[in-house]
């Protein structure tokens, strides 16, 4: 599943696209997705025109002329194609995705300047909505996500109070979209690998005194570590290259110093890639 870097690429490679551009037709295939389309919803997308192209954790947020706003989230497989002067791409594509199939396109939008932008969803698990655009962050989507990880999203004492909380394990915490919005299990592993925290370690020893440095040094990770893998102008990602534990279970730790291995743990129910050496628990 995209976490929030590959959804925040998506959205930065759509916007110069999309931005100001009206939709002079819309088509959708089938009844829905994960939920059904909106009642007479290729008819309220005809006309209107994309104001600005946001995002919210792993959801992005197309702003209408129509005072209404496309929400969608991209769930397992969800990607975006586009069509112009006979040429097909991808914008913020991964790197290792297969191509798409046209039989899996879900909804489809001719632009004023003649670009096809098409949803294909092999799996169906995405979402895609439309809500008054002064409700959209009450939506039952996003009225109850959590922290954006973001230095101004990440008030340290905010966090602590959260921490403070909850027993359940500080990888657990993290996957939670309620505490902290648009960590997935991939980016979880790394930040916690970079923080030389132990991903089984509970939450709340976290927000003791004594553990305010370590708690300060994760947040400030967990930022690093997600704009690290965005890319100014939503450019195909390759992170995964970069991934210092994620998918090397038996390797080396990258430390030079720590001579342990990477191990790799099932997690409720997901898999936990650390090294037990450097991230003590």
């Amino acid at each position: 599943m995209p976490e929030l870097p590959e959804v925040e690429n998506i959205r930065r490679a759509l916007e110069p696209h999309l931005a100001g551009k009206k939709v002079v037709r819309a088509a959708v295939r089938g009844t829905g997705l994960r939920v059904p389309f909106p009642t007479h919803f290729a008819e309220r997308l005809k006309g209107a025109t994309i104001r600005q192209v946001s995002r919210r954790a792993k959801y992005i947020i197309a702003e209408l002329s129509t005072e209404e706003a496309l929400l969608v989230h991209l769930g397992m497989t969800g990607r975006w194609r586009m069509e112009r002067d006979g040429k097909s791409f991808e914008p913020g594509a991964f790197y290792y995705q297969s191509p798409m199939q046209p039989k899996h396109d879900h909804v489809t939008l001719m632009l004023e300047d003649g670009t096809l932008l098409a949803y294909n969803d092999t799996r169906r698990f995405g979402v895609i909505d439309l809500h008054p655009l002064s409700e959209v962050y009450q939506s039952t989507y996003l009225r109850n996500l959590g922290l954006e990880p973001t230095l101004e999203g990440l008030d340290f004492e905010k966090v602590r109070a959260l921490f403070a909380a909850r027993r359940s394990s500080i990888k657990a915490t993290l996957l939670d979209q309620k505490v902290i919005a648009g960590i997935g299990n991939i980016y979880a592993s790394e930040i916690l690998y970079r923080a030389k925290i132990h991903p089984f370690l509970p939450t709340h020893l976290l927000s003791s005194k004594r553990s305010a440095d370590k708690l300060k040094l994760l947040l400030r990770t967990t930022v690093e570590v997600l704009e690290n893998a965005v890319y100014p102008t939503g450019e195909p990602i390759t992170l995964r290259d970069e991934f210092k534990v994620y998918e090397k279970a038996g390797r080396a730790c990258a430390r030079r110093d720590c001579g342990g291995r990477i191990r790799k743990q099932t997690q409720n129910g997901r898999s936990s890639y650390f090294c037990p050496r450097c991230q003590k628990r």
